[in-house]
C-alpha cells in the first residue's frame, strides 16, 4: 500500500511542479492574461488549487473585505489620484482612481450579466441528478 501512496505522491508533485513551471519567464501580464473566454488564466488555477477547501463563508468575507478596502481607498482619493497596476502591460501600468472606477464598475456590471446563466446551469445540472 505504500507503494501506491509513494506513486500518487510523487505523480501529484510531479504535476504541482509542472504547472509551477508554466510561470517562470512569464510577465505579471502574461500570468494574468485570460486564456480561455471564461477568462481562466494560468495564475488563477494556481490559485484555484492552492485553496480548493475553502469555504463559501470564507470567500465572500474575503470579498467583503477586498469591497470594504476598495470603498475606503475611494473614499479617500479623487478621482485624478495617480495609480498603477503591475499586471497590466508597461505602456498602460500607470492610470487613475477614475479608470479603475470606470474598468471596477464594467467589470462587476459584466459579470452579473452573466450570473442569471450560471445559476441556470446548476439549476439544469440539480434537476438532472
Amino acid at each position: 500500500m505504500s507503494d501506491l501512496k509513494e506513486e500518487l505522491h510523487r505523480s501529484l508533485q510531479a504535476s504541482r511542479a509542472a504547472l509551477l513551471s508554466k510561470l517562470d519567464n512569464l510577465s505579471e501580464y502574461d500570468r494574468r492574461r485570460p486564456l480561455t473566454p471564461t477568462g481562466t488564466n494560468l495564475l488563477g488555477l494556481v490559485k484555484h488549487l492552492a485553496r480548493p477547501e475553502e469555504s463559501s463563508e470564507y470567500i465572500t468575507g474575503l470579498y467583503r473585505r477586498a469591497c470594504a478596502h476598495a470603498d475606503g481607498v475611494v473614499a479617500a482619493l479623487g478621482l485624478e489620484a495617480p495609480g498603477s497596476v503591475a499586471h497590466w502591460p508597461q505602456d498602460r501600468r500607470d492610470t487613475t482612481l477614475g479608470v479603475l472606477l470606470i474598468r471596477m464598475v464594467a467589470k462587476t456590471a459584466q459579470h452579473l450579466r452573466r450570473r442569471p446563466r450560471v445559476r441556470q446551469d446548476v439549476a439544469l445540472t440539480q434537476a438532472a441528478r
